[in-house]
């Protein structure tokens, strides 16, 4: 690995995040502990830890959570946000506050994105 620093950083301080980005096919591979979205990627794996604090033995499996980027980094918000929440978004008939509430944000989110790349195809939704 080209470089371990940020491994280590993201296991042994309270460092939060360790971004794995794969460069090219011929499998070269950077390590950071951020998230350079202007660094172009075929593919990113995501790790982030749920509370900063040292990894542990005993607690690791449950501080560390994981996400692949394999586009960029804002429609794989949107995009997740829409898989895990799509249950709570689609059911418009029976919205309370916190449901309309989340619905309007993911709605104010795409908007910002189709305005800012001219994409109106985010999260595998289609315009009709």
């Amino acid at each position: 690995l080209p470089n371990v620093t940020a491994l280590n950083n993201f296991c042994l301080s309270d460092v939060p995040l360790l971004a794995i980005s794969r460069l090219d096919q011929k499998g070269h591979v950077d390590l950071s502990n951020e998230l350079n979205s202007h660094q172009t990627a075929q593919l990113r794996a995501v790790f982030y830890k749920i509370k900063n604090t040292p990894l542990s033995l005993e607690d690791y499996k449950n501080n560390v959570c994981v996400i692949s980027i394999h586009k960029n980094a804002s429609e794989t918000l949107l995009g997740t946000l829409k898989q895990v929440f799509s249950k709570v978004l689609i059911s418009q008939a029976t919205e309370s506050g916190q449901e309309a509430r989340l619905n309007n944000l993911v709605g104010e989110l795409e908007e910002s994105l189709i305005n800012s790349t001219g994409n109106n195809n985010f999260g595998g939704r289609e315009e009709t």
